[in-house]
């Protein structure tokens, strides 16, 4: 699906295209998970990762979650609780699951897990593509 829909998206696309070359990877659990290496690129305050690569860290997860069941949806609104900063230069994990779905709504919650802790949580609302105006 992320071919056919999401290909120039700035999270999937490549690194040598000037994307973030995510890959989301179907957990047992129904969840996705996609490592990210915090590169000093993406700061923003000294050290730290910017508030606006998380929110595109939580977004993407969030979205490739859908898309691992099928699911074509947009992001309708989007809560972010910063909790810890990002470091720069340490890896990360970015994690997605579905907290409700009753389509054609779905609710779902994302974690950015850095050094084996929380550093980073939100909660969104997701509308099927052909169910926009609802």
């Amino acid at each position: 699906m992320t071919k056919l829909c999401h290909r120039h998206c700035i999270a999937c696309r490549p690194r040598d295209e000037a994307g973030f070359g995510l890959r989301f990877d179907p957990q047992p659990d129904g969840s996705v998970e996609a490592a990210f290496d915090c590169d000093a690129r993406y700061q923003g305050y000294a050290s730290q990762v910017h508030g606006g690569v998380i929110a595109l860290l939580h977004d993407a997860a969030m979205t490739h979650c859908l898309f691992a069941r099928q699911i074509l949806a947009v992001t309708a609104k989007l809560s972010i609780r910063f909790e810890r900063p990002v470091a720069i230069d340490t890896p990360a994990r970015i994690r997605a699951w579905i907290a409700d779905d009753s389509p054609p709504a779905y609710r779902l919650e994302s974690e950015i897990i850095q050094g084996g802790a929380v550093k980073s949580s939100a909660e969104a609302m997701f509308y099927e593509q052909d169910n926009l105006s609802h």
